[in-house]
């Protein structure tokens, strides 16, 4: 067998000592497809690629390297002779270039002809470099080199273009997620100018997304009047608004859960439930806000409405006890209403009195019945017991936070604006507004009801009496407010008249 440097003699090319075949193997490895009809070519391929420790597989015709190069592992370097049976080396190479849907080849054609005319067809057929007959080792190597090295630049960039179609794939499904979502959601740049808003979201708030896109999300918030309305004063919104800030900033936390009011574009007044959260760049400042808002509107007033039904219901237990009617209770939570909005209270304020009104009594569930039921005029002792009604009602209804008002109605409606009233003493604006409110409306609707022991008293004569009380047993804007009204009070009198009149104890108010 010819040694390697007799062999790499052939074509009268010599290469030195076998230390120079070393410097050769320095050079990026690779899978090689040799194609040559011509045994000793093909054995000399071999024999230098195999002292260059490539990889190497060689065939002896065009078709069979053909049906080689469709194999998954296929080499992804082939030296193609030009002249071969089955398929020629330019035939071959114009299938290899002409797939799409397979990997790079990248192909060296090995010829005898170094006309001009020969190089120009090679390259049409997407030769990528030539090699003549007979070859030089040291020149194959660079020209494998240069082909593994292009081969690994087109493994990566058909692996970058993987990772971006990868990429624009999640986009686009995060971008149909996002856009199709029952679930309202805005992105807003760290200042609060909305970047984003799905379709669920602008059909909450009325706005198209040419609207909602540059307008800071604090537009939503209404107005300072309605907060109001709704009995968040500034100050409540102020340190609302801060912690929503100072949430949403915080590393460690880094969101906000709570309750909100906004508007939409027609003007209604929605409650919202609102998640915000930051999002972040490797732990620096927020890049973004996302935001995800609730209308809890219609469940808000369900809960209200049941919240309702509950308070009514023991509103009714206290009343049955003390024989009065439901009519009482009814009247009573008109008045009050009545004389808040005269007062010009908030929207919240006038809802919550019309609905703890008819709590003012509740207490009287924790007074005996030989006591409660007396029909007859109360003694001194009796009247002492009577009157822990108020503290009574204030212990079942205090701590419960929606039950703030009727736990302050239910001590303090007996309270004087003069201090001479029960059970604390207090006196002027140290008693609750709302017990103000009721204390006067109690009264009027007592001396308007027929008892045992009296006759209703004339609309008339009332009126009289809450004049002539005024800066003493109740709060004189308060009697102001029901002079203004008090035609509207006795029409509420009569279309509210009790059906039937039960007996009751005489110190009710």
């Amino acid at each position: 067998m010819l040694s390697f440097n007799e062999r790499s003699n052939y074509g009268n090319h010599t290469l030195r000592a076998t230390s120079r075949a070393d410097e050769l193997k320095r050079g990026i490895m690779a899978r090689v497809l040799v194609a040559d009809d011509e045994p000793m070519s093909r054995f000399l391929l071999e024999d230098a690629l195999n002292e260059f420790q490539h990889e190497v597989v060689s065939v002896s015709d065009g078709l069979e390297a053909w049906t080689l190069l469709q194999e998954p592992d296929a080499p992804r370097i082939a030296v193609l002779d030009w002249v071969m049976p089955g398929l020629t080396g330019v035939e071959l190479c114009k299938r290899l270039k002409n797939r799409t849907d397979a990997p790079f080849v990248y192909v060296i054609l090995l010829t005898g002809r170094n006309d001009k005319q020969d190089v120009v067809e090679g390259l049409d057929a997407g030769a990528d470099d030539f090699l003549s007959k007979p070859f030089e080792p040291r020149e194959l190597q660079s020209r494998l080199s240069v082909g593994a090295r292009t081969i690994e630049l087109e493994n990566r960039a058909r692996s970058y273009g993987e990772q971006m179609e990868a990429l624009a794939n999640e986009r686009e499904i995060f971008l149909q997620a996002f856009h199709h979502s029952v679930q309202g959601i805005f992105i807003s740049n760290p200042s609060g100018d909305i970047l984003h808003a799905n379709s669920a979201f602008q059909r909450t708030y009325g706005y198209d997304s040419d609207e909602l896109v540059g307008m800071n999300y604090s537009r939503l918030n209404p107005s300072m009047e309605t907060f109001l309305d709704h009995g968040i004063d500034e100050d409540e919104c102020g340190r609302r608004f801060r912690d929503i800030h100072d949430s949403i900033n915080d590393p460690e936390r880094g969101f906000w859960r709570g309750n909100v009011l906004h508007q939409t574009k027609r003007g209604d007044v929605r409650s919202i439930e609102l998640f915000i959260s930051a999002i972040r760049g490797n732990n620096g400042p927020p890049l973004a806000h996302i935001g995800m808002p609730v209308d809890v509107t219609e469940r808000t007033e369900e809960e209200h409405r049941i919240r309702l039904e509950c308070y009514r219901a023991l509103a009714d237990l206290a009343e049955k006890r003390d024989n009065e009617t439901g009519m009482h209770l009814r009247r009573v939570s008109e008045y009050s209403a009545l004389l808040a909005r005269q007062l010009r209270l908030s929207t919240k304020f006038v809802s919550d009195i019309q609905t703890f009104a008819p709590l003012h009594d509740i207490g009287k569930v924790g007074i005996p019945d030989n006591v409660l039921l007396a029909p007859r005029k109360l003694t001194a002792e009796e009247f002492d017991i009577i009157k822990t009604h108020a503290t009574i009602g204030y212990e079942i209804l205090c701590g419960r936070p929606t039950l703030e008002m009727a736990a302050e109605i239910a001590y303090s409606h007996h309270e004087k604006f003069n201090g001479k009233g029960y059970p604390q003493g207090i006196s002027g604006k140290e008693i609750p507004l709302s017990a103000r409110i009721i204390a006067l409306v109690d009264v009027y609707d007592a001396l308007r009801t027929r008892r045992p022991y009296k006759e209703a008293w004339p609309h008339e004569r009332v009126v009289s009496l809450i004049q002539e009380e005024s800066g003493e047993h109740f709060d004189p804007e308060i009697v102001d407010a029901f002079l203004a009204l008090e035609k509207t009070f006795e029409q509420i009198s009569l279309e509210y008249q009790d059906v039937l009149s039960d007996p009751s104890n005489a110190e009710s108010t």
